[in-house]
């Protein structure tokens, strides 16, 4: 599927030394890990999805499993963590060793990049997750999460997503003040008018991201689902906003709705106190054979279209970007039935990148499957080399 003949691109990026302290169930962790494939055994419960998690926030500065990173200063039992450190030398594209340092606390995060301070790291990292291969069944706001968490992944893009996200934020506390009776409607009118008007821009900009890429990935997403069906089979994405059926953008004509729309729902949003209209609100579909997959596929199939979708992920970075991202696994080959994970196995170890699988099997199927890897163990917390 991918032919990695050029391996004198320099653009194969892995994280080697990681240091956790006081991090969920890790007390004081040091961890050397390999440019190739790196294995995680362990019972449930003991920390490996904890492990990939760490990862997550040195390289996107945001955990994947919830919203407020200060979650992370608790441990199994439940008990307040002052602090947390985590660490990491990271090889970035250009071969320069890099050291990232996150410090987590209650009201505060602090990220800093070869000792000074910066906003976040953005390194190129595709994570795979039982949670992610729920996407299409579930609600709306996972399909969307899967086209933004991509969009802000990119440090040239991220700012559209943080802004849409902040100004959402502003317009919402003040629809919930008025409702709640805390300010009244006139003399918050003015302000919340101004806001409007920076509301439709931010929302205008994420749109045409969104629709930019979702038409990006469209023809990777062909290529690995025939890759992972073995047959070819007709795909596209459906952005079902503003009673549009296709990805193309017209900036005037979605303003203009946008805006009527605003008006049109200005009392509904004051008496529910929450913004209607924007982005938040839109759906991406997965057609499949000209069918809405959440309705008319198999959960088999849904979990393959995120698979494609992944991949698909990957394989933009590489072609576009000439980037190798590290790639986490979190416990997915089980979610997988053996064609597809044997394709998706084919895959990974096509394109050369840093592989971090977490795993409850310690049977021979890791070995078959990936061939030579480093392995380790987590239990209670503890993570042991098991090559020595």
């Amino acid at each position: 599927m991918y032919s990695n003949a050029d391996e004198n691109l320099k653009n194969r990026m892995s994280f080697e030394i990681v240091e956790l302290q006081n991090f969920r169930n890790f007390r004081n962790e040091v961890i050397k890990l390999e440019d190739g494939v790196n294995v995680f055994y362990g019972d449930n419960a003991q920390g490996k999805t904890n492990f990939l998690e760490s990862l997550y926030i040195l390289s996107r500065g945001k955990s994947f499993r919830t919203l407020d990173i200060s979650h992370c200063l608790k441990d199994e039992f439940g008990n307040e963590i002052q602090k947390t450190v985590l660490k990491s030398d990271f090889k970035d594209i250009y071969l320069v060793n890099n050291k990232f340092k996150i410090e987590i606390e209650k009201n505060k995060k602090t990220v800093w990049l070869n000792q000074k301070r910066t906003l976040s790291t953005k390194c190129p990292i595709v994570l795979f997750s039982p949670e992610s291969l729920s996407a299409i069944k579930n609600g709306p706001s996972e399909r969307r999460d899967l086209i933004d968490d991509l969009i802000e992944s990119l440090p040239e893009f991220s700012k559209s997503v943080t802004q849409f996200r902040k100004i959402l934020k502003a317009r919402n506390k003040i629809l919930s003040d008025i409702k709640k009776g805390i300010k009244k409607e006139e003399s918050v009118k003015l302000t919340l008018e101004a806001i409007d008007e920076i509301f439709l821009k931010h929302s205008l900009d994420l749109i045409e991201l969104r629709m930019f890429f979702l038409n990006m990935l469209e023809p990777y997403i062909i290529q690995s689902i025939k890759f992972l069906f073995g047959e070819d089979m007709v795909f596209k994405f459906s952005y079902e906003a503003l009673k549009v059926e296709n990805l193309d953008f017209y900036p005037k004509k979605w303003a203009e709705i946008l805006k009527s729309d605003l008006i049109r729902l200005y009392l509904a949003e004051i008496a529910v106190g929450h913004s209607l209209i924007g982005p938040h609100k839109h759906e991406v579909q997965f057609i499949l054979n000209g069918k809405d997959s959440r309705y008319y596929c198999s959960q088999g199939q849904q979990r393959g279209l995120i698979i494609a979708f992944k991949v698909a992920e990957v394989l933009y970075r590489l072609q576009t970007r000439n980037e190798r991202p590290v790639l986490l696994l979190d416990d997915v080959m089980s979610e997988l039935d053996e064609g597809k994970r044997i394709k998706l196995v084919d895959f990974l170890k096509s394109i050369n990148s840093q592989i971090i699988i977490t795993t409850t099997d310690r049977s021979n199927n890791i070995e078959k499957t990936m061939g030579k890897h480093s392995q380790f163990k987590i239990d209670q917390g503890k993570i042991l080399n098991l090559d020595f």
